[in-house]
């Protein structure tokens, strides 16, 4: 299972790592959101 959440978001890393999602990847200046070039994280968790 796969979840992007922009980088400014530390709340929902840090409640996406309590649930046993770990960060893959990081996708740099990806979005422009308000003027403002965002990163896309990565989380991923193995389902098994």
């Amino acid at each position: 299972m796969v979840g992007g959440i922009d980088s400014g978001n530390e709340g929902s890393i840090k409640l996406h790592e309590e649930l046993g999602f770990r960060e893959s990847a990081r996708m740099e200046e990806v979005a422009l959101k308000g003027g403002e070039l965002l990163t896309l994280v990565l989380m991923q968790k193995i389902l098994k």
